[in-house]
């Protein structure tokens, strides 16, 4: 199967990048076809279509939100006849503000949150549960870097924040359960992401390590630290691509604030660790900061978990095989 894929060849959206990857391992092809803010995009739509002839046109994310005129872009690919699928990792939170602009552009709708199916049917569009991934080339355990040493490690952008903390939003909750312990007790701890502004949140600036750019250096990050902790988006809808990532790292052991939907795929003291307060925060860090033996034995069943059951390929089959049944090819 020929995939034209609307985004860049690049692999530092890698939570995007890992489903494409799963589909290369398949021995589909994918056309990387880079529309996004281009004001030519007609031209180079229309070129790669008659040069390439894909089965199927893939799109993942808020790629429109960019254009100024997405319909000129749907009216190309139905020129053409072509099937097209979103991955809509934006559901449920952007659901509303992102997926439900455009979904029913697209024969199907691949999403990240199993209680969106509704929301997709209520639209009169078909979707099916793919979740995150991870690619085992890119996401995997490494040896530990001198540029990252620190007890506890935390990736997260602070979506949605702004340069406050928005109280009604579950991320703002998750950060309080499982993050602001961390600081206020004074540990050694360091945040990676962008959107974080210290002096106007109250935090000291020492705990923020910014953005880490190459995606290399994300598994060296981990592999610094004994711990992770999670920052999740949504109490019943998605699991975040941080959860995977951080497991299938397989260095530290990861700490996540409980939810019913990640329950379904992981298991407590198994797999991971789910706190469900901040007291317990604190009490699973002190102990599994000095129990070296039970925190691996978490960490490697934790990795072995996601690899066999969450890896890229398995993820690519899923969603061919959602294509086979929605009769998108």
């Amino acid at each position: 199967m020929k995939i034209l894929y609307f985004g860049v060849n690049v692999a530092f959206d890698h939570h995007y990048y890992s489903l494409i990857n799963g589909f290369e391992k398949l021995g589909h092809i994918v056309i990387f076809c880079n529309i996004r803010g281009n004001d030519a995009f007609e031209s180079i739509l229309i070129g790669a279509i008659e040069r390439y002839k894909p089965d199927i046109i893939l799109s993942i994310g808020n790629i429109f939100l960019s254009f100024k005129d997405p319909p000129r872009v749907w009216d190309i690919v139905k020129r053409y006849s072509l099937p097209s699928v979103y991955w809509a990792i934006e559901d449920p939170t952007f659901f509303n503000g992102v997926s439900s602009l455009y979904a029913k552009n697209y024969n199907l709708v691949l999403t990240i949150c199993e209680k969106s199916l509704v929301d997709y049917e209520k639209l009169g569009v078909k979707s099916a549960y793919i979740p995150h991934t991870i690619d085992p080339e890119i996401h995997r355990k490494v040896d530990k870097s001198p540029e990252f040493n620190s007890d506890i490690v935390c990736m997260a952008n602070n979506h949605g924040f702004g340069s406050t903390l928005n109280t009604s939003n579950y991320r703002y909750l998750s950060f309080k359960s499982i993050v602001e312990p961390i600081i206020i007790g004074r540990y050694d701890l360091k945040i990676y992401g962008v959107g974080w502004y210290p002096n106007k949140l109250g935090y000291p600036s020492n705990f923020f390590g910014g953005r880490i750019a190459v995606i290399s250096k994300i598994p060296q990050a981990y592999a610094g630290s004994k711990i992770s902790l999670a920052v999740q988006w949504d109490y019943t809808g998605q699991v975040c691509f941080r959860t995977f990532e951080t497991l299938a790292c397989g260095s530290s052991i990861l700490i996540s604030p409980y939810t019913p939907v990640q329950e379904k795929l992981f298991t407590h003291q198994k797999h991971l660790i789910y706190s469900h307060s901040p007291k317990e925060t604190l009490d699973y860090v002190n102990f599994y900061l000095n129990h070296h033996t039970e925190r691996e034995k978490i960490i490697a069943q934790g990795r072995e978990e996601v690899y066999k059951n969450h890896n890229c390929m398995i993820r690519a089959q899923q969603a061919v095989d959602a294509m086979h049944k929605a009769g998108v090819i």
